[in-house]
């Protein structure tokens, strides 16, 4: 299966590994001169940089690395905690924020967005972040957490949601082996029941209806590109304004993925069958992108 691959997402992790490397050489100096300066509560469990390992799914645990669209989705998702108690989450965009300790409950912490990084007029700028969004992060063992939207209200995970289970870079995880369920990759494929036409819960229908959402989606993608690209003619700078028109459309081919996974696990059809019209979905997303790519050579070359 073809796999979508954000190039926007990429430049943006690449360039802020840059910043990011800078920044921790130069906070490594500053903790070198101040010896005195203690590590935030929760940085010996947490340090490090974690990856997205597992996702829950009506409260199975699915290895993301037996089902390569699932894979293809949380790839380029990170998450890492510094010592002085902050946080960096790579997804869509960038964010930083601050992560504490919940005293009332044991080995969980609540994770605080204060800043997103964006793409805006071809430059990468750090904001305040407005939304209202906070994570409740719950240490299942020494290389694993679940990670869950928080609800204020209840002071726990918000009900109704799928989770993501993170587990150590470089490391395995002792919960996802021992509680993932087998994902079927067999030949044969079973013929999804099909329902009322306009409902997502069948292929076709997720397929058409995000088909159409790009399609709808793509004309005021390109029109954004060319009044951000106008007056530019630095072929770097253009490359990552339209990148980022093609990371939003990506976005919505994404998602409607994840819609197609949800459909497999439950209907019970193989892997086959879900990657058949997952693959669907990615070819409609690359010939739809060509009409912003087309507009960055427009404007490359002239």
């Amino acid at each position: 299966m073809k796999r979508i691959t954000i190039l926007a997402l990429a430049l943006v992790l690449l360039l802020t590994a840059f910043d990011a490397t800078g920044y921790a050489a130069s906070a490594s100096e500053t903790r070198a001169e101040e010896k005195t300066t203690a590590a935030a509560e929760g940085f010996d469990i947490l340090g490090g940089t974690w990856t997205v390992g597992a996702v829950y799914y009506q409260n199975k645990v699915i290895d993301i690395h037996d089902a390569a669209g699932l894979a293809d989705l949380y790839d380029s998702v990170y998450l890492s905690f510094q010592e002085d108690g902050t946080f960096t989450h790579f997804d869509l965009w960038i964010y930083q924020g601050e992560y504490t300790p919940i005293q009332t409950k044991k080995d969980c912490f609540l994770l605080t967005r204060r800043t997103k990084t964006v793409l805006k007029d071809g430059e990468l700028r750090e904001e305040a972040y407005s939304g209202n969004t906070k994570h409740i992060l719950s240490v299942v063992d020494e290389n694993t957490f679940v990670l869950a939207e928080y609800d204020p209200m209840t002071g726990a995970a918000k009900a109704n949601q799928d989770p993501l289970i993170y587990v150590r870079q470089d490391e395995s995880s002792e919960y996802v082996d021992g509680n993932k369920i087998a994902v079927s990759e067999g030949t044969e494929e079973k013929q999804p029941t099909e329902k009322p036409t306009g409902s997502l819960s069948s292929y076709e229908s997720i397929l058409n209806t995000y088909t159409q959402k790009m399609k709808d989606a793509v004309p005021g993608l390109v029109a954004s590109y060319r009044s951000e690209a106008a007056g530019i003619s630095d072929i770097g700078r253009l490359a990552l304004i339209c990148n980022n028109k093609v990371g939003e459309l990506s976005s919505i081919c994404n998602e409607g993925i994840g819609k197609m996974a949800e459909q497999m696990y439950s209907a019970g059809d193989s892997y086959s069958v879900y990657e058949k019209w997952a693959g669907k979905l990615m070819d409609n997303y690359m010939d739809i992108a060509m009409e912003i790519q087309n507009a960055y050579l427009d404007s490359a070359i002239s």
